[in-house]
């Protein structure tokens, strides 16, 4: 009898890693941050983490809270995951609106910059200089300004981007089954643990061995029960 109950058990230890393994396949792992891939640390910071969240501050901030494009104006360290380290370099504002905007409005570039050059107060004819210098001091040249601005890095390519593509991306709603992989491996793991309990169940005797086992302990229970009921009749029984 022992011979029977025990010798599926490498059966059953393979059974549970296999299970176990998994589990921590289809464990979701956090993104990361990476230029390219996913937000910047720009976008991290100030929009998901919710400090200081310039994108619902000003109309070029809230028309363009979509997108990633903090570095094309203000420039900075997008990789960087510490305060200061990413704040090393910051450009003026439209410090030169045609390395900023141009790769997305390539035919009405100075038609839109002129919307947000006249709020901030900034003339675009004097490369950008105007009333609101931002993070400049007012001991900062003009070749400092100059070098600030050298750090805004262009959109690649060149191309114009198509908006409404970019919405319909962000606003799509997510599709019911995001990773058809892990639902088809928790699928064959789930097969794998019915064919094994099939299995042992037929070939190790199984069955015979949870049948009386079954048996046994409801006998057990079954005339504790009968037991406890004869006492409490007995009780209520008047003398």
């Amino acid at each position: 009898m022992k011979t029977t109950i025990f010798k599926p058990f490498p059966l059953f230890m393979l059974a549970v890693a296999l299970i176990m393994v998994g589990i921590v396949l289809t464990i979701p792992q956090p993104a990361q941050a990476q230029c390219g891939s996913s937000a910047s640390s720009c976008k991290s910071c100030h929009e998901t983490q919710g400090a200081d969240p310039v994108n619902a501050e000003g109309d070029w901030h809230i028309q363009h809270a979509f997108g990633d494009f903090c570095e094309f104006c203000h420039a900075g360290n997008v990789q960087a995951a510490d305060k200061d380290a990413a704040h090393e370099g910051l450009a003026v504002p439209m410090d030169d609106v045609a390395a900023s905007c141009q790769g997305c409005h390539p035919q009405d570039l100075m038609e839109r910059s002129e919307i947000y050059a006249s709020t901030l107060g900034v003339d675009l004819s004097a490369g950008g200089s105007g009333g609101n210098p931002g993070n400049s001091t007012a001991g900062e040249d003009a070749s400092s300004t100059d070098d600030c601005g050298s750090n805004v890095a262009a959109p690649l390519g060149g191309e114009e981007i198509d908006f409404n593509l970019l919405y319909v991306e962000k606003t799509a709603p997510k599709p019911f089954i995001a990773n058809w992989g892990n639902l088809i491996l928790i699928l064959m793991l789930f097969g794998l643990g019915g064919a094994f309990f099939l299995v042992a169940w037929s070939w190790e005797g199984w069955g015979p061995v949870a049948a009386k086992w079954i048996k046994e302990n409801l006998t057990v229970v079954r005339n504790a029960a009968l037991e406890a009921n004869a006492s409490v009749n007995q009780a209520n029984v008047p003398t």
